[in-house]
């Protein structure tokens, strides 16, 4: 025969509100930015051509149909970056995607407790509805993953870049 343990009535009860107040105060896991880089990268190891990520490519075709043959970001070492076909849209429900290239420049700066390629210069006002304004950089070593947010961050679109 097996025998269960009995506990008081209210242990559980407060053990369980304990631990959600703990948990609550310690924070909860954030992938936005958990993910992005802490530690400063080096200029030359973000320098370079990053492609659209397979894992992006197959998500965004599911959402918007064909795909142009190279999306991707390029980072020189003077400073000077393009994009080339990068979507102005997530393309919800099979809506049109316009793809859209720009130059402008870049730099890497420190956004709170983490690093950003921060994006400027990219084009003339009103020619792209939902511009980015910096790339998040993922890892903690290179190579680095590159992302871009469409739309609203909260909604968690992103597109990945990994280099070539």
């Amino acid at each position: 025969m097996v025998t269960i343990a009995r506990t008081k009535p209210g242990i559980l009860f407060r053990t369980g509100i304990a631990l959600a107040i703990l948990f609550a105060l310690s924070g909860c896991y954030n992938l936005d930015t958990d993910e992005f880089t802490k530690t400063k990268p080096s200029l030359q190891d973000l320098v370079g051509t990053y492609l659209l990520t397979d894992y992006s490519a197959t998500s965004l075709r599911e959402r918007s149909g064909d795909l142009p043959n190279e999306i991707s970001i390029k980072l020189s070492p003077d400073g000077s970056c393009s994009l080339l076909n990068i979507p102005d849209s997530w393309g919800e429900n099979h809506t049109p995607v316009k793809f859209v290239s720009r130059i402008g420049k870049w730099e890497l700066v420190q956004n709170q407790n983490y690093w950003i390629v921060a994006l400027e210069d990219l084009n003339p006002a009103g020619s792209w509805p939902e511009t980015p304004t910096q790339l998040n950089i993922i890892g903690e070593k290179p190579p680095y993953i590159l992302w871009i947010t469409l739309g609203d961050a909260d909604e968690g679109h992103v597109l990945g870049f990994s280099k070539r």
